[in-house]
């Protein structure tokens, strides 16, 4: 709910976006014990749903997010 809040008040702040992404990366990896290599491809896939989001709702959030 946070990462989406950001987006939708400040879709520019993206190094904020990136930090909370990141964040969600290490909890999820944590609880669903993913290795390191995995990570990599998680943070992907948390920056695609976010475009998929972010989309929809007109919000820029950049080319990447990393």
């Amino acid at each position: 709910m946070k990462i989406k809040s950001v987006l939708r008040h400040d879709p520019e702040n993206i190094k904020l976006i990136a930090q909370a992404t990141n964040a969600l990366a290490k909890l999820i990896s944590t609880k669903y014990k993913i290795g390191k290599e995995d990570r990599k491809g998680l943070k992907e896939a948390i920056g695609n749903v976010l475009k998929d989001v972010a989309l929809p709702l007109s919000i820029g959030i950049g080319t990447a997010i990393d």
